[in-house]
């Protein structure tokens, strides 16, 4: 869910660049319906978008997979970051968006999840 056609542009351009798949959901609940029908990794949340509800909306989110959740805000504080993180979100990607930074917190929330879901070895008898 982002909340401006330039942030949009941007995020469509830099998963074109890299080959990753993208899809926007204009809410909370939409999102969660794509997230039901497709295996998404990764979710991007503009805090505008969601507004006050936003806390709920990460919680949501994160109940409905195992997914990777990054919280775009206007302003950034570690408190702000404490709460994505207790809340079930995986990172906070500040405004405004560059391609570099977004393509950046994009791989390395990736790099969490195939770590975070990689079958572990059974230990040999």
């Amino acid at each position: 869910m982002v909340g401006n056609k330039r942030d949009e542009s941007l995020i469509r351009e830099t998963c074109r660049e890299h080959g990753w798949s993208v899809s926007f959901a204009g809410d909370t609940e939409l999102a969660q319906r794509q997230l039901e029908r497709y295996a998404y990794q990764i979710v991007l949340l503009d805090r505008e978008v969601a507004g006050d509800a936003w806390r709920q909306a990460i919680s949501g989110l994160a109940a409905a997979g195992a997914l990777c959740i990054l919280l775009i805000p206007k302003v950034f504080d570690d408190h702000l970051w404490n709460e994505v993180v207790r809340r079930g979100g995986y990172d906070i990607l500040p405004k405004p968006l560059r391609r570099e930074d977004l393509a950046r917190a994009i791989r390395l929330a990736w790099s969490y999840w195939m770590g975070a879901h990689r079958p572990t070895a059974i230990p040999a008898d």
